[in-house]
């Protein structure tokens, strides 16, 4: 994890611009739902958590679906408050793990912070569901939604699988040795 301050609120600055504009790049391709399928917006989100924390993570992770939603007006208004608790959760567990992993084997350190970031963040959908249905009143929701979420999301969850580590080795790689992860 990067250590200076400085370069934090950089790195989460990044971050964030790519969680806005990396989705934009997604939805010109002529498929339907490219962003539920291919999850753009969830990658920016994760390495900041990776690479800045579970705090900075959890804020991007907030923000960066609200000012898309503010200039883009996606996601739709139903999803925003869905998606803000998701991509929290994404940021902070990816934060959270990595540095709870921290004695490990690197790519062990990596691949696990993934896979329980990546389950964190559907149980926070889940949770957002149940609160949506059972305390507000919402019944026009599901709680099924959450797996045809995880359905139509494969593509993108293997994306996550692949290309994340790759870039936190890349990235690991270009700053020789520094190691500030």
């Amino acid at each position: 994890m990067i250590k200076n301050k400085t370069q934090r609120l950089v790195v989460a600055a990044l971050c964030l611009a790519l969680g806005i504009l990396l989705p934009q790049v997604f939805h010109v391709i002529p498929v339907a739902n490219t962003g539920n399928v291919f999850l753009p917006m969830h990658i920016p989100v994760i390495l900041c958590g990776y690479f800045v924390g579970a705090g900075y993570g959890a804020l991007v992770g907030a923000i960066c679906p609200f000012l898309s939603f503010l200039f883009t007006g996606m996601p739709n208004a139903a999803s925003l408050p869905f998606m803000i608790v998701e991509l929290m959760a994404y940021g902070a567990a990816a934060g959270l793990f990595y540095h709870v992993f921290a004695k490990l084997h690197k790519t062990i350190r990596i691949y696990l912070t993934l896979i329980l970031t990546m389950f964190c963040g559907r149980v926070a959908y889940f949770l957002g569901l149940v609160v949506a249905i059972y305390i507000l009143g919402m019944k026009d929701l599901s709680v099924m939604a959450v797996i045809s979420a995880i359905a139509l999301g494969v593509p993108g969850i293997i994306i996550q699988i692949i290309l994340i580590p790759v870039i936190i080795f890349s990235i690991d790689k270009l700053l020789n040795g520094k190691h500030l992860l």
